[in-house]
């Protein structure tokens, strides 16, 4: 199977878990988000047929940031568009989550994702 082109996802969104862990640390989540000024966010990495990075990766996307100035601040039901035609030609698409309640042994905040209407790009040879 070849390269095919990530455009974007239509659709994604914090799932029940993330928004419960960023508002009232009900999960395992040791500081909840809003309190404490935090911040949690996903990346896209894509890789190409080789297994080899794409020089756009990642793609990141703030679910939530609390931090002073930031123009994402809460966790909502909204569904919205993620741009990822950055990661260019890929052959698949590795998710990582990223955030501010982090200890020892990695991160605290359930690393979990909506995802709906997934639109991928595949050219023909003729």
């Amino acid at each position: 199977m070849g390269n095919k082109k990530a455009d974007h996802m239509r659709d994604h969104s914090n799932s029940k878990c993330g928004k419960e862990s960023a508002h009232q640390a009900k999960v395992v989540i040791r500081l909840p988000l809003k309190a404490n000024n935090g911040w949690f966010k996903v990346l896209a990495y894509g890789y190409d047929a080789t297994g080899h990075m794409t020089t756009g990766s990642p793609v990141e996307f703030y679910l939530c940031d609390y931090r002073a100035g930031s123009k994402t601040k809460n966790l909502d039901n909204d569904w919205e568009d993620w741009n990822l035609k950055a990661l260019g030609n890929v052959n698949r698409v590795v998710f990582n989550f990223e955030g501010s309640d982090a200890g020892e042994y990695g991160l605290n905040t359930p690393g979990y994702l909506a995802l709906d209407n997934i639109e991928i790009y595949t050219s023909v040879n003729k």
